[in-house]
């Protein structure tokens, strides 16, 4: 890190002095953010997903159920998960947030049972063969 700083205090100078330009007017251009613009939502991290038929919405291995009121259209449709920086987590559809709550994964107590391959001897299987009564037996081709 010293070496990275040193190197620093002497190539900033320089690439100042060789790319630095005067602004063509001393005022200020800055404007007041509106108030159209959240600036939360616009600094988040936001994924699209689609809603279910069951109104859940599918991310990181989470399921997250979407309450009432629903809107039409939103089966099937594209919802936008933003988390903020905050660490809160967003539901938008349409520009409108929704309202929802995170479904507990049933599965993930579920301890799986596996038997290692190899492990279970195959018998081999005897091909089936029909009785001499079985109609199957009994179909006559009918004359050319």
């Amino acid at each position: 890190i010293g070496e990275g700083n040193r190197f620093l205090e002497t190539f900033l100078p320089e690439y100042n002095a060789k790319f630095r330009k005067q602004a063509s007017s001393r005022t200020n251009a800055h404007r007041r953010l509106g108030r159209e613009f959240d600036l939360a939502h616009i600094m988040s991290e936001r994924t699209v997903r689609t809603v279910g038929n069951d109104y859940t919405v599918r991310w990181k291995n989470r399921i997250f159920q979407i309450d009432k009121p629903v809107r039409p259209g939103l089966r099937g449709g594209k919802v936008e998960v933003a988390v903020h920086l905050d660490g809160t987590l967003h539901l938008t559809y349409k520009g409108k947030e929704v309202v929802w709550h995170e479904l507990e994964l049933m599965y993930k107590s579920i301890q799986r049972h596996t038997t290692p391959r190899g492990s279970m001897s195959k018998k081999p299987s005897k091909p089936s063969v029909p009785p001499p009564d079985h109609p199957w037996r009994q179909y006559k081709q009918p004359p050319p």
